[in-house]
């Protein structure tokens, strides 16, 4: 009897506890929708860092509200437009507002055609991440040129110097290599060229020479990172901000 009387009592103490625990989840889904309303509230008055620090308590509160990591994506994706010193001092990289932007879409994947025409993502549009956001695969036949065409392509960083070289690929096969001349101060100089694509390889015939040769062949992975033996890679769409 006496048994019984303690499995009872550990039960009603668990039921106790699970309440709780209930209540206090509830609560915090609660607050996190009076943060998030308080930041769209914040934005909309045009107190951007006020409501960048809403949305951030609302996403701690609760990780699965779309609109929170959409919000902190979009403010995070304006900052980024607004000065170059911001990044740094708000966090406002490129892989950040990907991280929510990629998390708010799969909490509720509707909201990809509102980021498709929100301008707050200007400055992560020309990323692999977001092009895959948008469906397209360098695995899908003629999508491989697509994405280079879009996407900013960036080399390792050199100290405070920022990224050692850049690769811009555009239209009718032409493109443009920049790199930094260490043997000239960390000038940057950039020599023209021309690219073919086939699969997921890439072609480069460069008008100058780098390291003595001009023709180089590389590769871009399923993940997005574009490598090219012989030239300062490998590339991503990273610019590294505030690395040194």
């Amino acid at each position: 009897m006496e048994k019984n009387k303690i499995k009872l009592t550990k039960l009603a103490a668990a039921a106790v506890l699970f309440s709780v625990a209930i209540f206090l989840i509830g609560a915090d889904l609660d607050s996190a929708r009076e943060l998030n309303r308080e930041g769209e509230r914040l934005y909309e008055a045009g107190e951007i860092f006020e409501a960048l620090d809403y949305f951030k308590k609302a996403v701690e509160l609760d990780p699965t509200s779309a609109s929170a990591h959409y919000n902190l994506a979009a403010t995070l994706g304006i900052i980024r437009q607004m000065r170059a010193y911001l990044v740094c001092d708000y966090g406002a990289y490129k892989p950040v507002i990907l991280d929510h932007l990629e998390e708010a879409i799969r909490l509720k994947p509707r909201l990809l055609k509102r980021a498709m025409e929100d301008e707050r993502f200007n400055s992560v549009s020309g990323t692999f991440r977001f092009q895959r956001l948008l469906g397209l695969s360098i695995e899908n036949e003629g999508e491989a040129e697509t994405i280079l065409k879009r996407v900013s392509w960036y080399g390792p960083v050199n100290g405070s110097l920022g990224p050692e070289a850049w690769i811009n690929f555009m239209e009718k096969g032409r493109m443009e290599y920049w790199f930094l001349d260490m043997k000239n101060g960390g000038m940057r100089e950039y020599l023209d060229g021309n690219y073919v694509v086939e699969g997921n390889r890439v072609s480069i015939k460069l008008a100058g020479a780098v390291g003595g040769r001009s023709a180089f062949e590389g590769t871009i992975s399923a993940d997005g990172v574009l490598d090219i033996p012989g030239l300062s890679g490998p590339f991503t769409d990273d610019p590294h901000d505030c690395e040194e």
